[in-house]
């Protein structure tokens, strides 16, 4: 069994699929998914427990997707539909998600470790590392704040 997109980012998958003339209307239903990995919207006053949060690292690295492939997001995440005390608990909710991936995208990958990591004998650890700098970037594009 192969994976045909075992070398490729979200954002560079998005892209293969915008590139390959899709159906129309699949941007705006791209938009409509889920993707969140918290779902705890309707904790937080005005908030909505439907919706992507936008901050977690899955909804990050959509966010990352979308931009990486240039395409137009239409998702409606609640960081950007909160406001004031609201907004601020979300951020306090996603503090541990948007510290790890900025110590990420700050850090860059480490290769010993995708060198310590356990590996089919025929693995490229070269091209495991360079994949891992795109998705890094993917996710470096996205605004944490």
């Amino acid at each position: 069994m192969t994976n045909p997109f075992a070398d490729y980012t979200k954002g560079e998958e998005m892209r293969l699929v915008a590139d390959s003339q899709p159906p129309a209307g699949w941007e705006h239903t791209a938009g409509l998914t889920v993707s969140c990995s918290k779902l705890d919207g309707a904790r937080i006053k005005g908030g909505n427990s439907t919706l992507n949060c936008g901050l977690c690292y899955a909804c990050v690295t959509r966010r990352g997707a979308f931009i990486g492939a240039e395409i137009d997001d239409s998702t409606i995440y609640l960081s950007d539909n909160l406001t004031g005390t609201a907004r601020s608990e979300l951020l306090e909710r996603r503090y541990s998600d948007r510290a790890a991936i900025s110590y990420a995208t700050a850090r860059g990958i480490d290769d010993d470790a995708i060198d310590a990591g356990t590996w089919p004998p025929d693995a490229d650890l070269d091209a495991i590392s360079d994949l891992a700098e795109r998705g890094l970037a993917e996710l470096g594009k996205v605004d944490l704040t």
